[in-house]
């Protein structure tokens, strides 16, 4: 089995995945892990010898990760479903609208476009603070600015709606 893991804007490949020895490859390096439940959303990871605890709060086939004061955004994905998406992003029109939501509730600390402006793929757009942490989200592919839905300095919900965004 390979999975595809996605934290933030890292990618790695997950493969030759031994769930007896507790080994696999990432990235094609040899890794020695355990991953176990405690309760509620709490893990116990270890990953060659060095110890994590984790909460990891899954929703929208993503999930959000808790490691000590850190929140990492993160999507892990089988071959099939993998295949599945990218097919889904190759069909997709040209001219269809991008929507940012928020990934989780938090505030909106600072707006980094308006509407009109041209974005490139990986621009930061707007800067969201959540648990103490500021996350930037950012344009996922090139497009002009449609709609500006958020407001800085004010608390969003997550999955609110905060960009819209006219492809190229």
């Amino acid at each position: 089995m390979t999975l595809s893991v996605t934290i933030g804007e890292h990618s790695f490949s997950i493969k030759n995945i031994n769930l007896a020895e507790h080994t696999a490859d990432v990235n094609g390096t040899p890794v020695r892990f355990d991953f176990k439940h405690i309760h509620g959303e709490l893990y116990s990871l270890l990953v060659n010898d060095r110890s994590y605890s984790v909460q990891i709060n899954s929703a929208d086939g993503a999930d959000e990760i808790r490691v000590g004061p850190h929140i990492f955004n993160a999507v892990v994905e089988d071959a099939q479903s993998l295949a599945l998406r990218r097919l889904k992003t190759q069909a997709q029109p040209a001219n269809s609208d991008v929507i940012i939501k928020a990934p989780m509730p938090g505030l909106i600390t600072r707006i980094l476009t308006a509407p009109g402006e041209t974005v490139r793929a990986g621009q930061a757009l707007i800067v969201i603070e959540a648990m103490k942490m500021e996350n930037e989200l950012k344009a996922p592919s090139d497009g002009v600015i449609a709609e500006v839905l958020a407001e800085a300095q004010s608390p969003v919900d997550k999955g609110a709606v905060l960009i819209k965004i006219k492809s190229a």
